[in-house]
């Protein structure tokens, strides 16, 4: 079922703040977030020698958000979970295709079209990663990457089944997971309201675009554990305005640029959000923010440091003061910063 079938029967909920999968594994908060800068974060990530935490990043994200699906799932033949997921991810238009085939007993074949982050940075190390995760879960041992080709169409990877049990990953616990990221749909702008005024426009395969640019459906686990890990963040904020700044028109005015921050966050699925500009400083509120099923602290870092790439479009003295966090909501408070005479 396409992702616009899915959407006008209700199978992928939306409302003001929130996006729920509701696909055949498990009723579940979706975000949307812009693919190039989680993708260019991940490479200059690689590039500043960290590949190795990138690639653990990709497997325990999979371990732990796997790790929550219903128990009949888990049941399932291990090559049925994997054809499960693969519908889904093609759905959601994370790829394009997706075999598997078995060489050998404990030798396995992954051949993907045009999978999400490879398809816009090239080579990668997030990807295998991700992959031994979900591997590692359906077959019950750890799984390692053995050998990997990739470019920005397709990747193939040989991956060994080792005779060590799968890597267990500590969570929260499932139901206070649901609980944190239930929302109730309320009026607002929201996902359907972009594809009805082509805010976001989406293809023939599922691909969902803002001005040009891939959006993915992605599982937000991944940007607290990012954080957490705290590798390169700096880098985040640099990426997030050259990316902003290529597509956003340079003569849209401060109130403009400002609204459509707070819209795009909303109808992305990163809660209900207000905007709150005072003399030099400006908060940005967010009721019912998405939260991770990883066991350490929520971790805002991420978002927010996107958020501040984006207000460099208005004044690049921008900095973060403070990210505040209570039940459910979440503050970041900017400031100008005052520049030496």
């Amino acid at each position: 079922m396409r992702l616009s079938e899915s959407l006008r029967k209700g199978i992928m909920e939306t409302g003001a703040g929130g996006i729920i999968n509701r696909f055949k594994i498990n009723a579940r908060r979706t975000t949307l977030f812009f693919e190039r800068i989680l993708a260019e974060f991940i490479n200059e990530c690689e590039k500043a020698g960290y590949s190795e935490n990138i690639e653990i990043l990709g497997k325990k994200w999979m371990l732990l958000t796997y790790g929550i699906i219903p128990g009949f799932i888990k049941k399932m033949p291990a090559q049925l979970q994997i054809n499960v997921a693969k519908k889904i991810w093609i759905n959601l238009g994370l790829i394009d295709d997706l075999k598997i085939k078995r060489h050998k007993e404990n030798i396995l074949e992954i051949k993907t079209k045009n999978e999400f982050i490879t398809r816009t940075v090239g080579k990668n190390k997030f990807a295998p990663g991700a992959f031994c995760g979900i591997l590692s879960f359906v077959y019950h041992k750890d799984v390692k990457c053995i050998n990997v080709f990739q470019n920005k169409f397709q990747s193939i990877y040989l991956f060994k089944i080792t005779e060590e049990k799968e890597i267990l990953v500590e969570s929260k616990n499932t139901e206070v997971y649901k609980n944190l990221n239930k929302f109730k749909p309320t009026r607002g702008t929201q996902m359907k309201d972009a594809l009805k005024s082509k805010i976001f426009r989406m293809d023939d395969n599922n691909m969902i675009f803002f001005r040009g640019e891939f959006i993915i459906p992605i599982e937000n686990t991944i940007f607290h554990l990012i954080a957490n890990e705290k590798i390169s963040l700096g880098k985040i904020s640099e990426i997030s305005f050259r990316y902003f700044n290529s597509i956003v028109d340079k003569k849209t005015s401060k109130i403009g640029k400002i609204k459509l921050l707070k819209n795009l966050l909303q109808m992305m699925g990163w809660g209900l959000v207000n905007v709150i500009v005072v003399d030099k400083s400006m908060i940005v509120k967010i009721k019912n923010p998405p939260y991770g099923i990883q066991k350490e602290k929520d971790n805002w870092e991420f978002i927010s440091m996107t958020i501040l790439g984006y207000l460099w479009l208005i004044n690049k003295d921008f900095k973060i003061k403070s990210i505040e966090e209570s039940h459910r909501c979440l503050e970041i408070k900017f400031y100008l910063q005052r520049k030496n005479n």
